[in-house]
Protein backbone atom coordinates (compact mmCIF):
# COMPACT_ATOMS: atom_id res chain seq x y z
CA UNK A 1 0.00 0.00 0.00
CA UNK A 2 1.20 3.06 -1.19
CA UNK A 3 1.04 6.34 1.24
CA UNK A 4 0.80 9.44 -1.03
CA UNK A 5 2.75 12.27 1.05
CA UNK A 6 0.92 14.71 2.12
CA UNK A 7 2.51 17.98 1.08
CA UNK A 8 0.98 20.98 2.98
CA UNK A 9 2.38 18.52 6.10
CA UNK A 10 5.70 18.55 5.12
CA UNK A 11 6.20 21.73 4.11
CA UNK A 12 4.82 22.86 7.48
CA UNK A 13 7.08 20.20 9.28
CA UNK A 14 9.98 21.71 7.44
CA UNK A 15 9.32 25.56 8.63
CA UNK A 16 8.53 24.39 11.93
CA UNK A 17 11.97 22.62 12.10
CA UNK A 18 13.78 25.93 10.15
CA UNK A 19 11.81 28.32 12.74
CA UNK A 20 12.64 26.17 15.85
CA UNK A 21 16.51 25.95 14.52
CA UNK A 22 16.55 29.74 14.47
CA UNK A 23 15.54 30.23 17.80
CA UNK A 24 17.39 27.43 19.15
CA UNK A 25 20.09 28.89 17.35
CA UNK A 26 19.65 32.37 18.54
CA UNK A 27 18.65 31.53 22.28
CA UNK A 28 20.75 28.68 23.07
CA UNK A 29 23.29 27.56 20.38
CA UNK A 30 25.12 30.96 19.68
CA UNK A 31 25.22 31.93 23.53
CA UNK A 32 27.29 28.16 23.82
CA UNK A 33 29.32 28.60 21.08
CA UNK A 34 30.87 31.80 22.17
CA UNK A 35 30.68 30.81 25.70
CA UNK A 36 33.02 27.72 24.50
CA UNK A 37 35.00 30.18 22.24
CA UNK A 38 35.54 32.62 25.28
CA UNK A 39 36.54 29.79 27.05
CA UNK A 40 39.01 28.15 24.70
CA UNK A 41 40.57 32.04 23.46
CA UNK A 42 41.23 32.04 27.56
CA UNK A 43 42.94 28.81 27.68
CA UNK A 44 44.91 29.78 24.64
CA UNK A 45 45.88 33.44 26.78
CA UNK A 46 46.45 30.40 29.74
CA UNK A 47 48.51 28.05 27.59
CA UNK A 48 51.08 30.89 26.34
CA UNK A 49 51.36 33.04 29.65
CA UNK A 50 52.49 29.51 30.88
CA UNK A 51 54.97 29.09 28.48
CA UNK A 52 56.13 32.37 28.20
CA UNK A 53 56.51 32.26 31.89
CA UNK A 54 58.39 28.83 31.67
CA UNK A 55 60.81 30.61 29.12
CA UNK A 56 61.13 33.10 31.68
CA UNK A 57 61.96 30.87 34.37
CA UNK A 58 64.30 29.08 32.21
CA UNK A 59 66.37 32.65 31.13
CA UNK A 60 66.56 33.30 35.03
CA UNK A 61 68.20 30.01 35.70
CA UNK A 62 70.57 30.15 33.22
CA UNK A 63 70.78 34.03 34.04
CA UNK A 64 71.60 32.53 38.07
CA UNK A 65 73.64 29.76 36.60
CA UNK A 66 76.18 31.93 34.67
CA UNK A 67 76.07 34.84 37.74
CA UNK A 68 76.86 31.43 40.45
CA UNK A 69 79.64 30.10 37.79
CA UNK A 70 81.12 34.03 37.67
CA UNK A 71 80.81 34.57 41.59
CA UNK A 72 82.30 30.77 41.71
CA UNK A 73 85.18 31.98 39.73
CA UNK A 74 85.81 35.43 41.06
CA UNK A 75 85.84 33.88 44.93
CA UNK A 76 88.27 30.97 43.52
CA UNK A 77 90.69 33.63 42.09
CA UNK A 78 90.34 35.45 45.47
CA UNK A 79 91.28 32.75 47.71
CA UNK A 80 93.98 31.68 45.20
CA UNK A 81 95.45 35.39 45.73
CA UNK A 82 94.66 34.78 49.41
CA UNK A 83 96.93 31.90 50.03
CA UNK A 84 99.38 33.26 47.16
CA UNK A 85 99.55 36.42 49.67
CA UNK A 86 99.51 33.95 52.82
CA UNK A 87 101.86 32.09 51.54
CA UNK A 88 104.34 34.86 50.71
CA UNK A 89 103.94 36.15 54.13
CA UNK A 90 104.88 33.07 55.69
CA UNK A 91 108.12 32.95 53.50
CA UNK A 92 108.52 36.59 54.48
CA UNK A 93 108.06 36.18 58.14
CA UNK A 94 110.28 33.21 58.19
CA UNK A 95 112.77 34.40 56.00
CA UNK A 96 112.70 37.51 58.91
CA UNK A 97 112.62 34.43 62.22
CA UNK A 98 115.79 33.19 60.24
CA UNK A 99 117.58 36.61 59.70
CA UNK A 100 116.16 37.17 63.41
CA UNK A 101 117.55 34.02 64.31
CA UNK A 102 121.21 34.43 62.43
CA UNK A 103 121.64 37.88 64.19
CA UNK A 104 120.80 37.04 67.57
CA UNK A 105 122.92 33.81 66.45
CA UNK A 106 125.85 36.39 65.80
CA UNK A 107 125.20 38.88 68.88
CA UNK A 108 125.44 35.77 71.17
CA UNK A 109 128.74 34.27 69.96
CA UNK A 110 130.32 37.81 69.91
CA UNK A 111 129.12 38.07 73.53
CA UNK A 112 131.01 34.40 74.35
CA UNK A 113 133.34 35.06 72.15
CA UNK A 114 133.79 38.27 74.65
CA UNK A 115 133.60 36.80 77.47
CA UNK A 116 135.81 34.26 76.11
CA UNK A 117 138.91 36.90 75.84
CA UNK A 118 137.94 37.98 79.31
CA UNK A 119 138.21 34.57 80.85
CA UNK A 120 140.98 34.40 79.33
CA UNK A 121 142.50 37.55 79.99
CA UNK A 122 141.44 36.69 84.01
CA UNK A 123 143.18 32.90 83.70
CA UNK A 124 145.88 34.91 82.08
CA UNK A 125 146.41 37.66 84.77
CA UNK A 126 145.68 34.88 87.48
CA UNK A 127 148.12 32.38 86.12
CA UNK A 128 150.69 35.67 86.14
CA UNK A 129 149.75 36.12 89.57
CA UNK A 130 149.81 32.35 91.05
CA UNK A 131 152.89 32.11 88.94
CA UNK A 132 154.29 35.66 90.81
CA UNK A 133 153.17 34.32 94.30
CA UNK A 134 154.87 31.06 94.03
CA UNK A 135 158.25 32.49 92.36
CA UNK A 136 157.89 34.52 95.82
CA UNK A 137 157.21 31.57 97.72
CA UNK A 138 160.54 30.13 96.58
CA UNK A 139 162.26 33.08 96.52
CA UNK A 140 161.44 33.47 100.08
CA UNK A 141 162.12 29.83 100.92
CA UNK A 142 165.32 29.80 99.49
CA UNK A 143 166.16 32.92 102.13
CA UNK A 144 165.84 30.93 104.64
CA UNK A 145 162.19 31.93 105.32
CA UNK A 146 159.04 29.51 105.55
CA UNK A 147 156.16 30.79 103.81
CA UNK A 148 154.03 30.13 107.14
CA UNK A 149 155.91 32.72 108.76
CA UNK A 150 154.65 34.98 106.60
CA UNK A 151 151.67 34.63 106.82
Amino acid sequence: MHIPPEWGNFFALVVSFLIFWFIFGRLFFKPYLRLIERREGHLRQLEESAQRLRREEEAALEARRQALAQLERELTARREEALRQAELEAVSTVEQARSAARASLEATARQISSELEGAKAELEQAGQALGRELVDRLVTELRGGTPAQQL
